[in-house]
């Protein structure tokens, strides 16, 4: 479908749980692009249905020289959303990051721990039926991560959840679909 995919031909349903797995350079990034739009396809069609929110990199887009505060509102525009919404947002997005006063800090003062919790907290306050996610199960705060999983879970339980992960332990405890992917093809497609 996309250069670097293969025959791809998959079907998702509300409830899905979907772990990514393989080895890197699989396809599964390039895979996850190509069904949130940002890689076009070469081939064949991928459809949409329901409102997608998509996380590559947790920390696109933060700005060290602004505040946790400002990094909230410009996150909000860089993903399309106006300064009303972006404010509706602070206060939720403060008590889930968990941060506090530290919100009027500059991003560059806060710890690798803070600066996830942040971003983590900034995509979780978005609504999505599809939540794509290409590995950013990544925390120097463990306990936080599982916190933030459990509630991802929970919000989306009624939407498509689809996470690319090496972490094999966590697709197989979380997730109710494994998808392998090798050389940009599908070679296992678990359904639990």
């Amino acid at each position: 479908i996309s250069s670097g995919l293969n025959n791809i031909s998959l079907n998702f349903k509300a409830g899905d749980r979907v772990g990514l797995i393989g080895e890197n350079g699989a396809g599964k990034t390039t895979l996850l692009k190509a069904i949130s739009g940002i890689y076009e396809i070469d081939q064949g069609k991928i459809e949409v249905n329901g409102n997608l929110l998509a996380v590559f990199t947790l920390n696109a887009g933060i700005e060290d020289e602004f505040t946790g505060y400002q990094n909230i509102i410009y996150q909000m525009f860089l993903r399309g959303y106006d300064r009303k919404f972006a404010l509706s947002k602070i206060d939720e997005i403060t008590e889930i990051s968990k941060l506090g006063d530290n919100i009027h800090r500059q991003v560059r003062t806060y710890s690798s721990g803070m600066r996830a919790r942040l971003t983590i907290a900034i995509v979780f306050s978005l609504e999505a039926d599809i939540f794509l996610c290409d590995e950013f199960i990544t925390t120097s705060d463990p306990s936080y991560f599982e916190e933030m999983i459990d509630k991802i879970f929970e919000k989306y339980s009624n939407g498509v959840i689809i996470i690319a992960s090496h972490y094999i332990d966590f697709i197989y405890k979380r997730m109710n679909r494994i998808v392998e992917i090798k050389n940009g093809e599908v070679i296992q497609d678990i359904k639990k």
